[in-house]
């Protein structure tokens, strides 16, 4: 799954601008950074590009994993449904 969504970000950013195919394929391709930080450099590809796109990615992927586990847990019916109200809580009677 991983390697079909990066082969499509891929052909869509060659497609768009004029970044050579093998700097967006190791910028794509999953794995850690200072893996293909070395990658790019053995390669003789951009490692700055391939950097920062990769950074890019872990931001993305930190900023957007509290969101949607918050939204999974909750799920979409639950979500739609009202709150009871506060009075109908069991309390403690002296």
């Amino acid at each position: 799954m991983a390697l079909s969504i990066a082969s499509a970000f891929v052909l869509v950013l060659t497609a768009m601008s004029s970044v050579r195919i093998a700097d967006a394929v190791v910028a794509f391709a999953p794995g850690a950074q200072d893996t293909m930080m070395v990658l790019a450099l053995s390669l003789h590809l951009d490692p700055v590009f391939v950097g920062a796109l990769h950074l890019s990615r872990f931001l993305l992927v930190s900023l957007l994993v509290p969101f949607l586990a918050h939204r999974l847990r909750r799920g979409p019916e639950t979500a739609r449904r009202e709150r009871p109200p506060s009075a109908t809580r069991p309390t403690i009677e002296d």
